[in-house]
């Protein structure tokens, strides 16, 4: 493929405290088709009015979401008011706030996005605080979400082929995604490459610092666009 709308998106995560250098980035690559990310660093100081200046972006918030089922659906609603396209909610918060959740995103044009297991956490973690390990953890929560209405998931490149198999239709978020000659990051140990992302059939490939910190942005971003690209 030419052209750099694949069929798999690329989300630019937006990893800062810097309000400023956030709508800077936000301007510097804006004619490109990309998913702008913004995460628990930077929603606490963003403005109301910011948000009028996102209009004509798609904007995914990464909130993970997790509370009793009334204070993750009010907040649904706020951030659908506020015109997010992409909202993350933790699975584990259980069927009714998941239920809850999809009611107040389906009356915006609002993707939930359930999250499975963080891809900072090993298998040992997972042990320690009481789940099983990684793969059949994710499968269980993936069945939950979607059991409560959900069909858009957030996991590791390591989990998307077999999740395919088992679920053919649901969409696949993916973090934890280095670029070509990047090493790997301290706070990721489930990472993966654009090619390894986009042939396990991932739908989103979520980069961050890759992108944000290369000495010329929009070329990494465009460059990863044409990666994505020659992969689809």
């Amino acid at each position: 493929m030419n052209s750099l709308k694949a069929s798999t998106k690329l989300a630019i995560a937006h990893d800062t405290n810097d309000r400023q250098a956030f709508l800077e980035s936000l301007k510097l690559l804006g004619d490109l088709p990309l998913i702008h990310k913004i995460g628990l660093k930077m929603l606490p100081r963003l403005e109301k009015s910011d948000w009028k200046l996102f209009q004509d972006k798609e904007i995914f918030v990464d909130a993970k979401l997790h509370d009793i089922p009334s204070q993750v659906s009010d907040a649904v609603k706020a951030y659908g008011e506020w015109g997010a396209k992409y909202l993350t909610v933790h699975l584990s918060g259980g069927k009714q706030m998941l239920t809850e959740a999809q009611k107040a995103a389906s009356t915006y044009n609002l993707q939930l996005l359930g999250v499975s297991i963080l891809t900072s956490l090993t298998d040992a973690d997972l042990l320690d605080i009481g789940f099983q390990q990684t793969q059949a953890s994710v499968e269980k929560l993936i069945k939950l979400g979607k059991n409560s209405g959900l069909n858009s998931f957030v996991m590791s490149a390591q989990e998307v082929s077999s999740i395919k198999k088992i679920y053919p239709d649901v969409y696949c978020v993916t973090p934890g995604i280095s670029l070509e000659g990047e090493s790997k990051q301290s706070d990721q140990n489930r990472t993966a490459s654009i090619q390894e992302a986009v042939q396990a059939g991932s739908d989103m490939l979520v980069v961050g610092r890759a992108i944000l910190k290369a000495p010329k942005p929009y070329l990494a971003a465009k460059r990863a666009l044409e990666l994505i690209a020659s992969c689809s």
